[in-house]
Order: C-alpha cells, then structure tokens, then sequence
C-alpha cells in the first residue's frame, strides 16, 4: 500500500465505510463493493489486518489505527509490553520506528521522544496513528538511523535509545545475526554510546533465534554492562533484548526470563551454566520406573536462556531430576502454577521402534503427538518407524536417558 491509499483510508466516509464492516470476511467485502469508488483492496487489508491488530494490539484496534503487513507482523505486542521495562526520564528516541508500538508505550514515560523511521509509508501512518492515541509528545524524522545519529550536536543526549533493528534481508529471508540486521547495531553502538545521558541506557531487541551469550560477547566488547532479557508468550520465545549501560551491574551475567502464559505473568532470572552437564552430577539414572509419575517440560524462554535445571532446583516442594540440561524434569510431584507443560506417565519403554509399534497398536493408538528433546531422531522419521500420525489426546515423549539409551514415554497431558 502506498502513501495515496492509507490518505483515502483516513478520509471520513472511507473510515465510516470501515467501521461499519469491521468482521467482515475481507474477500466477502472485495466482492461486495468491486467496481465502486472505494479503495476497495486497501479497506480488505485493513479490515484483515486490523482483525489481527484486536488481539495483538487491542488499544490500536479500539483507536482504529492504520497497519502494514509487515508492520503488524512484526509489531510488539502488548502482551510483551507488560514486562518491559523501559524506565523513565526526560528524553528517549526510537531508532528504528516501524509501526511505532514500543515508541507509543514508552512515551508514557518521558517527556520528549523521537521516532525515527527511513520508509516515508511508515512515517506517514506513525503521524495518523500517534493523533489517533492521542499521543502529542512523539515528533516523527523521516530519516535513517545512521543519519539522524551524525545529524545530532555533540551535546544532545538521551536516557533511552531503542533500536528494533529489521531481521529480514534484501531478499525477504529472516536473519539472526546483529550484522546481518538493518541498521547493523554493531556498527552504530559507538556512536549511541556518545549521545547517552549519564545513567542512560540503550535498548536492543533481537532475534528470537539469536544465540544469547553470542550476543551477549559481542555488544561487550564496546559497552561496559549488558544484561539479556527474555520475552515467551504462550510458550513462545518472542523477543530478547540487551539492556546497554554506561558501567557493568553486579547482576548482568543474568537472563532474565519474563514469561507470559495465559495471561500470568511468570519471572526468573540466573546465571546459565557455563558446563550444563555438571547439573545432573551425582543424580540417579533416569532409566528408573516412571509409570503414573510426572514430566515437566519448562517454558521455552528458560530453555533459550540454559537455566531450565536452576529453575526446576529453585522451586520449594518440588523434588525429582533432570535427565538432561537440555531434556525433561521427572517428578512424583504435579505442580500446575508453574510455566511448563505437565504430564503423566502411563507407560515407558527403551526406543525399540519395533517393539514400541506393536505396544501403540495393542492399546489402538493410531494417532499421537511426539514431543522431543535431548533426542536425535526427527519426529517424521519416528512417525514412519511407529506407524501412527500426529493427533489425538495422547502424548509419546522421546528423550534419553541419563546414560544416554533412547526412552520412550506414552503420557496423558495434564496442562
């Protein structure tokens, strides 16, 4: 969409026109109005698009904003901003303003912030969007981040610099990597640095498929303190983020997990293990007999951050093992508060697909779903070997033992 259809979107008969058939099937509303005066594909879109905005972004959706597809595909959502912490001070700046959702968040908490967008189509619908939530303290640059960075006096300062760096390349393909990203954080954090207020701090969200001690390493080698944080909605990992300070903090080796399911909010931070294997020193072997005990497989958000054995041992009341750093926690225990899948044993086996075939077909199980961890077969191949399809209510789980012998275990989910 171009910057002539979202001026026609924000005209009063086109908006009246959209209001009156927000839930419509978009393709229903094309047929409905084709060959009338109306912008027709772009009222769909947005019909489309702000459907997804009333769940992801409900006070956007209320306010009637305008979307990209990308822009709300790749738009915090607010869900994620309950955790984040973004403090408060007199001036903040968004490098890198996309749609524009975290800058409208934390404008709540200072004085003055700057948007900062290089696509005239985003800066454009940042102005519409911002008066639509009232929000008046925002001025908006159409400019790179680069060059609004070297347009800056020596003396201008912020408390707060954000960077939401775009992790697709030219070709559309997703990237992880702080290079690879535009702009390259790596290469600007020098000159951000110069223009941070004394105590200020520089906030990076990146990849959900970056490694975070890589990142970690890398951003240190030109700030004195960084701390890594994680976000997991739903039991997905959707952002992490690198808290930039003028001086290193007693607690920055920590990640902190913010781990949001239904709608509970869960936290934790520790120090991951630089030799995960020491965690199950001086364990019992997991090859004991589980039947009707109970396997937990923690939030996504503690396995990125390598702190699943150190959650799993801080929990009071809870005993049992892991098989692996990177495998299940086994308990006679069912604590349903805690951010994790739970399940209970029913049966379990040494991984003989031969064998375990014969046992799924004598109980009639035609269709299961396999979860995995700390195990070296693709779910595909084990799905052909056992004769059987995903589906159903019932659970196999594949993980090894802590001598490593592969394990099968037939379960019940209890959440």
């Amino acid at each position: 969409m171009n910057l002539e259809e979202f001026s026609r979107l924000d005209q009063e008969g086109v908006r009246k026109v959209m209001e009156d058939h927000l839930g419509t099937d978009p393709a229903q509303f094309a047929l409905k109005f084709h060959g009338s005066s109306l912008p027709v594909a772009a009222l769909a879109t947005q019909l489309e698009l702000l459907s997804k905005a009333s769940v992801k972004l409900p006070d956007w959706y209320e306010a009637r904003c305008f979307f990209t597809r990308k822009g709300i595909e790749q738009a915090s959502s607010q869900a994620s901003l309950k955790v984040k912490d973004f403090g408060t001070g007199q001036r903040a700046i968004d490098l890198t303003g996309g749609t524009g959702v975290d800058l409208w968040h934390l404008s709540k908490s200072y004085h003055r912030v700057d948007y900062v967008e290089a696509d005239p189509v985003l800066c454009h619908l940042a102005g519409i969007n911002f008066r639509k939530l009232a929000r008046k303290n925002i001025s908006i640059h159409l400019s790179t981040a680069e060059k609004f960075i070297q347009s800056l006096h020596s003396e201008e300062s912020y408390d707060l610099i954000y960077l939401d760096p775009d992790r697709r390349n030219a070709s559309g393909q997703r990237v992880a990597a702080f290079e690879d990203c535009q702009p390259n954080v790596l290469a600007l954090l020098p000159s951000l640095v110069q223009h941070l207020a004394s105590g200020g701090q520089i906030l990076i969200k990146a990849s959900p498929m970056l490694d975070i001690e890589e990142g970690r390493r890398q951003l240190l080698s030109m700030a004195a303190g960084v701390q890594a944080e994680i976000i997991s909605v739903d039991n997905e990992v959707k952002e992490i983020l690198f808290r930039i300070s003028q001086k290193a903090g007693e607690k920055d080796t920590e990640v902190i997990c913010h781990i949001i399911r239904k709608n509970r909010i869960h936290r934790f931070q520790g120090v991951p293990r630089a030799n995960p294997e020491q965690d199950n020193a001086g364990q019992e072997k997991i090859e004991n007999d589980f039947k009707d005990q109970f396997i937990y497989e923690a939030d996504v958000a503690l396995y990125k951050a390598r702190l699943v054995s150190t959650y799993f041992r801080s929990i009071r009341n809870l005993f049992g093992e892991m098989n692996h750093p990177e495998g299940y926690f086994f308990s006679e225990q069912c604590l349903e508060e805690l951010p994790a899948r739970i399940f209970r044993v029913v049966e379990q086996w040494y991984f003989k697909p031969r064998k375990l075939k014969q046992e799924l077909k004598n109980r009639e199980i035609k269709k299961i779903e396999i979860s995995r961890r700390y195990f070296d077969l693709a779910p595909k191949l084990v799905y052909q070997q056992l004769g059987v399809r995903p589906g159903g209510k019932r659970y196999l789980i594949l993980s090894r033992s802590s001598t490593g012998k592969r394990m099968a275990f037939l379960c019940e989910r209890i959440r």
